[in-house]
């Protein structure tokens, strides 16, 4: 919820982090992170080192350390500012389709 959209990055750090790497000119979307910072411009680098990177990234996911593992999220993180509860988001979209869709005689059909 804290992220704007210009914390997100889109690069090949974190699929060559995982060795996977996807062909030109596919990328994924991430929240930046201390990874991303220090490999982010020296992806040949990062490919040189991939098997201690690709281990080190693993147990990092593993252990939820996402200041070195992956968070997938696009610019739009920036409009989340709250996490509800499902019935209550469930509620929201009524209420807001019966504010938004207007009133018709004998239903939708």
């Amino acid at each position: 919820m804290a992220a704007g959209s210009g914390q997100t990055v889109r690069s090949i750090v974190f699929d060559l982090s995982r060795r996977n790497r996807w062909p030109d000119p596919y990328t994924g979307r991430v929240l930046r992170n201390r990874h991303t910072e220090r490999w982010l411009g020296r992806e040949d680098e990062l490919e040189a080192a991939a098997e201690q990177v690709g281990q080190d990234y693993a147990a990092a996911h593993e252990r939820g350390d996402f200041d070195i593992a992956g968070v997938i999220a696009g610019e739009a993180c920036a409009l989340i500012h709250d996490i509800p509860q499902a019935g209550d988001i469930v509620k929201r979209v009524v209420v807001e389709a019966e504010r938004l869709l207007p009133a018709r005689p004998g239903g939708f059909g």
